[in-house]
This record gives structure tokens, C-alpha cells and sequence, in this order.
């Protein structure tokens, strides 16, 4: 269980609520939850809102696009 799906359940939402709150399908969030897709930045930003916690909280730089680590470094 990732830390994602394990926040959403905790907070009692479904993948379907996640979805709507973070303006993508159903399946694309199923994907970023389970890491089979990279999250864009915007989206991580959006699902830790949404789970009221902090971005380093639920993702590691593995789950971001590289011209996003490399902004991230350039701007740190």
C-alpha cells in the first residue's frame, strides 16, 4: 500500500472522490496511486491538499518527472 492510497483510506475517500478533487479520471489517479504512472507536479500538490499534509509526505522525487527534479534542485 503506498503512502497515497494508505492517507486516502485513512481519511475515508474514495479513488473516484480523490479524482474529482484533483480534476482527472478515475484511472489516471488509480495510476498515481499505485505508482504506475509519474504524478505532475501540480497533481502531488493537489492530492496533498486534498489529504491535508504536506508534499514530502506522500511522495518521494522518484514519483515526479525529471524536468520537474531538476526545477525543484535549480529553485532549492
Amino acid at each position: 500500500m503506498t503512502e497515497i492510497e494508505r492517507r486516502r483510506k485513512e481519511n475515508g475517500y474514495t479513488q473516484q472522490y480523490m479524482a474529482n478533487e484533483i480534476d482527472t479520471s478515475i484511472g489516471c489517479y488509480n495510476m498515481y496511486e499505485n505508482n504506475q504512472r509519474k504524478i505532475p507536479r501540480d497533481k502531488a500538490i493537489l492530492i496533498a491538499k486534498v489529504l491535508n499534509c504536506v508534499l514530502d509526505d506522500i511522495c518521494v522525487p522518484s514519483n515526479f518527472t525529471a524536468s520537474e527534479i531538476e526545477a525543484k534542485e535549480i529553485n532549492n
